[in-house]
């Protein structure tokens, strides 16, 4: 946007696509869900001004730096979920500074901020209504771009376990929400994306988080794990394990197989004092498996595998990388091919931030000792290498 395309929305005025704030307050991320909700569905972005007054006069905005950093962290903190699309820009005039939120209608709605769905009416950003909730489900079903997102026709309520989806809504819905009982079984998972309203059954990503026989419809959707004595995958293994379930029991087995094979040694530190170094930081470890988890393409059959060598470990995803993600830019680009997945590994406590997970991993190896993880380039799958701690 140049500062021409600027004055003309000042002219025009609040709308439902565009909204003037004096400053940056902690009610914009509400405006940001809302816009991506589109609730209206034109399919046009919606526009946050801040640095303009009611009356369209500049308020002389300040720290204009953290403003935009602040904002552009809502693409990856998940205070905002499933992530919206939106572009941050400073524009400067002869009056003062603006900061202009450029937010892309969402497709995989609704979107959600502190467990609570916003939506725009007018010039207004309220919280939604039950009908609301609705009409953004069922329009999810004419934008679906992901798999996770997909319906699983074969599939029925009855395949899920309804337990384990009220223990996560718990976490993920506001309890002013949860309070309003009036909701079918069937509305409540699909205002989080695990039900698909017009077919009348489960996405996949519903069956991931609470299936209760995910392989019959997601054959792939296992880790295959191998703990080997050398280097050589002809071995014979010391551990082997397939790793089945919803997601949740899934990553919290794997998480016990890394604890349990993770050698602890006694080194000397600084001043010569001694502490317990594992051979490989855990936190490393869960980044690589969470990756995995997040980013494999679910419709091919192959599992992710977590080979344990003695040397290093492999781990093994199916799908390769999802655009815009290339191998040189893979620390500082962020693709999304499981966005559904991806927030309800955040919701579930495994996912800190988003785009920042093999940077993060890549620094606790180098703060334990190890060397760097190499990201391997093998067709149709993500593959990386951690090596051990060496003595």
């Amino acid at each position: 946007m140049n500062e021409k395309e600027l004055r003309k929305l000042l002219q025009a005025g609040e709308s439902s696509k565009v909204e003037f704030k004096s400053k940056f307050n902690d009610k914009l991320p509400q405006t940001i869900c809302a816009f991506a909700n589109n609730l209206d569905g034109d399919g046009k972005p919606g526009y946050i001004i801040i640095g303009v007054n009611d009356d369209k006069s500049f308020s002389e905005l300040r720290d204009t730096d953290k403003i935009q950093t602040t904002i552009a962290d809502y693409r990856s903190n998940a205070t905002i979920y499933p992530l919206p699309s939106i572009d941050v820009q400073l524009i400067r005039c002869d009056e003062g500074d603006v900061v202009v939120v450029k937010v892309e209608p969402s497709s995989t709605p609704p979107l959600r901020f502190d467990g609570v769905v916003w939506v725009r009416t007018g010039s207004s950003t309220r919280k939604a209504n039950p009908e609301d909730e609705r009409r953004l489900s069922e329009k999810r079903t004419s934008l679906i771009k992901t798999f996770d997102a997909e319906p699983c026709r074969d599939a029925s309520v009855d395949d899920l376990a309804l337990r384990l989806f009220e223990e996560y809504r718990r976490d993920a819905v506001n309890p002013s929400v949860i309070a309003e009982n009036h909701r079918s079984t069937d509305e409540k998972l699909a205002s989080l994306s695990f039900f698909d309203l017009k077919n009348q059954c489960p996405t996949y990503a519903g069956i991931l988080l609470f299936g209760t026989n995910i392989r019959s419809f997601l054959p792939g959707a296992y880790v295959q794990f191998l703990k080997l004595p050398g280097n050589n995958l002809s071995d014979q293994p010391e551990d082997v394990y397939e790793i089945n379930g919803d997601l949740r029991t899934l990553v919290n087995r794997v998480h016990e197989k890394i604890r349990s094979h993770n050698r602890v040694s006694l080194v000397k530190g600084e001043r010569f004092v001694e502490k317990n170094v594992p051979e490989y930081p855990e936190s490393s470890l869960r980044e690589f498996l969470h990756n995995a988890i997040i980013h494999r393409d679910y419709q091919l059959t192959a599992p992710i595998k977590f080979y344990w060598y003695k040397d290093y470990i492999e781990i093994s995803s199916p799908g390769g990388l999802y655009p815009p993600v290339t191998y040189d830019q893979i620390e500082r680009t962020t693709g999304y091919r499981n966005p559904i997945v991806a927030t309800a590994m955040k919701e579930l406590g495994y996912v800190e931030k988003f785009g920042r997970g093999i940077q993060t991993a890549q620094k606790a190896l180098q703060d334990n000792g190890n060397p760097a993880a190499e990201i391997e380039r093998i067709e149709g799958h993500f593959h990386v290498r951690i090596y051990g701690r060496k003595s």
